[in-house]
This record gives C-alpha cells, sequence and structure tokens, in this order.
C-alpha cells in the first residue's frame, strides 16, 4: 500500500481546510434566506388555489348552463301522454336548486298521471349535479335581470312541450317571473358567477 509522506499531508491539509475569513453563511443570514422561501412558497400556493377556484367556477357556471338547458332538450323530445289526451303534453323535466343544499341541484323528470310541477324525490330523480367542496350556491334569485329578489327556500324550473313552456316556481308556488339567476360562489369569496335563464329560452353565464 502506498503511504503519502507526513510532509505532503501537512501541505494538503493545510491548503484544502483552511477557509478564508468571512466565507460561508451565517445563521441568521440561513433564516433569512430560509424564510423568503417560505414566503413565496406560500404566495405561490394561495396564489395556485385561487386560481383554481376561478377557473372551477367558470366551469361550473357552464356545467348548470348545459343542465339547464338539457332539461329542455329533454322536455322537447318527450312523446304525447296518450293516459291525459292524446297530443298533449304534461310531462316535463326539470332542475331543483335547494338553498339547504347549497353544493348540488338536480335533474328531475315530472311526469305520471298528475306532474305537479315539483321535484317529487326520488321517484322523480335522473341525476344530482354536485359542486366542489369549495364552491357553492351563494343565492337563488327572481328577475336578476331587474330587481334581483332573493329566494328563500327553493327554485323550480320545469320546462314542457310544446313551446317549450316554462314553468319558475319559488319556494314550490308557481311565479310569474321571466328570469331567475343562481349565483355561485367560491370558498374563498373572490369569485363569482351568475347563471341567469328567461322563460324564452335564453341562457346567460356572468
Amino acid at each position: 500500500m502506498y503511504r503519502f509522506p507526513v510532509t505532503a499531508l501537512r501541505g494538503l491539509s493545510s491548503t484544502i481546510f483552511t477557509f478564508k475569513n468571512g466565507a460561508g453563511f451565517s445563521v441568521v443570514e440561513l433564516l433569512v434566506v430560509i424564510s423568503l422561501m417560505g414566503i413565496i412558497t406560500g404566495a405561490y400556493l394561495w396564489n395556485a388555489g385561487s386560481f383554481r377556484q376561478g377557473v372551477a367556477i367558470t366551469r361550473a357556471g357552464q356545467a348548470m348552463a348545459f343542465a339547464l338547458r338539457d332539461a329542455e332538450s329533454r322536455a322537447m323530445s318527450v312523446h304525447a301522454d296518450s293516459y291525459v289526451n292524446p297530443q298533449t303534453f304534461p310531462s316535463g323535466y326539470g332542475i331543483f336548486f335547494e338553498n339547504s343544499q347549497p353544493q348540488r341541484y338536480i335533474l328531475f323528470f315530472d311526469g305520471g298521471a298528475s306532474p305537479n310541477g315539483l321535484y317529487d324525490s326520488p321517484t322523480e330523480h335522473i341525476t344530482t349535479y354536485t359542486l366542489p367542496n369549495y364552491l357553492r350556491i351563494k343565492e337563488l334569485q327572481i328577475d336578476p335581470a331587474g330587481s334581483p329578489s332573493p329566494i328563500s327556500n327553493s327554485l323550480t324550473v320545469v320546462y314542457r312541450r310544446p313551446l317549450p313552456t316554462t314553468e319558475v316556481r319559488v319556494n314550490g308556488t308557481l311565479s310569474p317571473a321571466t328570469n331567475f339567476g343562481i349565483v355561485l360562489e367560491s370558498e374563498n369569496g373572490n369569485y363569482k358567477k351568475t347563471i341567469q335563464a328567461w322563460i324564452t329560452g335564453q341562457i346567460a353565464v356572468q
């Protein structure tokens, strides 16, 4: 085995392991750098979460508008109910919203011998749409295009042939309103979307 001379080792150690005065980081400097990294990382994560909620609420608004359009489309394709009168279309499809369930809404079929324009669970249930945990239905409104009036309990919208006819029921009672709205809000409160619909069939996400 080869052995280094002692004199060589002495010179090597003095060359490698001797630091200049002031080289490296002090404890204070290291703590400052770590703190700055923590602040930058936290800001990034917060902005990323906020951005995610903004994208999600846009998608949720579009999905809700599509659900309303889907109910209308289903109603237009329904057959005449022979058990009532020939060429009559009492059956319809609708969407049910309820303030006590701010993260869901329901597509249902209003049919049978005596359709009432209301969601009669569970026999009329078709699909339950669920919002992400960080989104909610903040408010149900009547006449958001003019003088918005909040709805205290529930909103039921039913579409029927042949016009189509759009029935709007507020808290279970038929309303003469010509338009209605559903306000979505993100968990952090920074984002809102209003899905506004008219009985003429127009739907807008604002």
